[in-house]
């Protein structure tokens, strides 16, 4: 489990689950070749994206994060109680009763249906076609 001390400050996607979202104004905005706005209007526009962007980020996890951390740690909670003591244990049961009926289908398998299949085909293999 991780702990306070542990947590990293500045890599907070260690594992980049998230590396889809990662947009610089230069994913979003581009002005080709020859249709260009005013310089004062490019950079008023720079600065209004990341400005933008930054700003309503922090609210929304202001007012929403701790609440969203909450409902996922709960939802992981309840995923993980159910998979501990009763998904798996289903599952484990369910292989039990199916190694069961595999061997009991094979043991009947081999036990009448093999003899009878091993006499048909000592007799049918004597059987020779030929063409006139």
């Amino acid at each position: 489990m991780m702990m306070m001390e542990n947590l990293d400050m500045v890599n907070r996607d260690p594992n980049n689950i998230n590396d889809h979202l990662k947009t610089a104004f230069d994913d979003v905005l581009a002005e080709v070749d020859g249709t260009h706005s005013i310089d004062c209007i490019w950079k008023a526009s720079y600065a209004c994206f990341h400005g933008c962007k930054s700003c309503f980020y922090n609210i929304f996890t202001f007012f929403c994060g701790i609440w969203m951390a909450c409902f996922w740690g709960l939802d992981f909670a309840v995923i993980s109680f159910a998979h501990v003591w009763c998904v798996t244990p289903t599952l484990r049961m369910c292989m039990i009763h199916c190694n069961l009926c595999q061997k009991t289908f094979g043991t009947w398998i081999n036990c009448c249906c093999a003899p009878c299949c091993e006499v048909f085909s000592l007799i049918f293999s004597n059987i020779r076609v030929e063409k006139k």
